[in-house]
């Protein structure tokens, strides 16, 4: 939505039936676009208008649930070749020059002559379901563990480890970084971690009340968004029970919101919300002595106008006629 006006960007695929969460990463000039059961989507954000299917060697039929970034590779995760499922496979490409031709990503784990590769972690219970960078090591998220990627420099590129047992992410897009921690939504209790040591954020305070009430069945709708300016993480969620303000919602719904400068929680309704994301607004044709009404009529404190282009969080609901969201 650049400069006020929609520019659709749809890969030309044909469109089927898929629930599955996207991801999306940016990484060398290429914006990256995944979900289970689809191949890859790309786009060189300089030079394309539009996605196209996963560039390079490629392979047609093969997919994967998420990419991320990391260094200079792109990381697939979760993937399958044809009818072959590998849910526990971390596959790479051979690592990029900034803005790229989509048609000269390497990802060939027989050639000799590149680094792209690709590991199954054999000791992985359950299917990776996401990952993102924490420092120098690339965390990968399955329901029940937490195992750290790391580059060697050596024939094997990259190390594997597992970090933490027993605790894992609760979906897809359910964690942060935030000051060099990561925030996870996870199955059992939200927590935060530096890779070494992870402690609870919810326990004893709000974690009874929200896995009491949130709904396991939609927990493919659940995402997490860091507001940076004003510290908050919200833990964004389908509630189950007659509490919220809009009921039976197919997306998020509820959001259990923590203050990371003061330590706090608190909830908020959401209106069927899918995603959120951070942005700058432009208020440049509206100044501030071409209000009309009061300044008691802005949900705003004075300080918010000290910029024709603030920052702020914004999310993306959908309509939902028998909770009056016609918009």
């Amino acid at each position: 939505y650049p400069n006020g006006s929609f520019a659709d960007v749809t890969p030309g695929v044909t469109t089927v039936t898929n629930d599955e969460p996207w991801t999306h990463t940016q990484v060398a000039g290429l914006s990256v676009l995944a979900r289970k059961g689809s191949i890859p989507y790309i786009r060189n954000i300089k030079s394309d208008s539009t996605y196209y299917g996963m560039g390079g060697d490629w392979p047609a039929t093969t997919t994967c649930a998420v990419s991320r970034g990391f260094l200079d590779f792109i990381i697939c995760l979760n993937v399958s070749a044809g009818a072959n499922e590998y849910p526990t496979m971390v596959k790479w490409c051979n690592p990029l020059t900034f803005s790229p031709a989509i048609s000269s990503i390497n990802w060939d784990p027989s050639n000799t002559a590149y680094i792209a590769g690709e590991n199954i972690l054999g000791d992985m219970r359950t299917p990776i379901l996401d990952g993102l960078p924490l420092h120098n090591t690339f965390m990968i998220y399955s329901s029940d563990q937490v195992w750290g990627m790391e580059y060697t420099g050596s024939n094997l590129v990259f190390n594997f480890k597992r970090l933490f047992q027993s605790t894992g992410i609760m979906n897809t897009n359910c964690v942060v970084e935030v000051e060099g921690k990561h925030m996870v939504f996870g199955t059992d209790d939200i927590f935060m971690h530096d890779g070494v040591s992870k402690k609870t954020i919810a326990d004893e305070r709000i974690r009874r009340k929200l896995y009491t009430a949130l709904d396991r069945n939609k927990k493919s709708k659940f995402f997490v968004h860091h507001d940076s300016i004003l510290n908050l993480v919200y833990f964004c969620y389908v509630d189950k029970t007659s509490t919220s303000g809009f009921l039976n919602t197919p997306y998020c719904n509820k959001a259990a919101v923590y203050n990371y400068r003061n330590d706090t929680w608190s909830f908020m309704d959401l209106p069927n919300a899918v995603g959120a994301a951070e942005t700058n607004i432009d208020l440049t044709g509206t100044n501030y002595d071409a209000y009309q009404s009061s300044y008691n009529s802005f949900n705003n404190v004075y300080s918010g106008f000290d910029t024709q282009t603030p920052r702020v969080s914004i999310m993306l609901g959908n309509s939902d006629s028998t909770n009056g969201l016609t918009d």
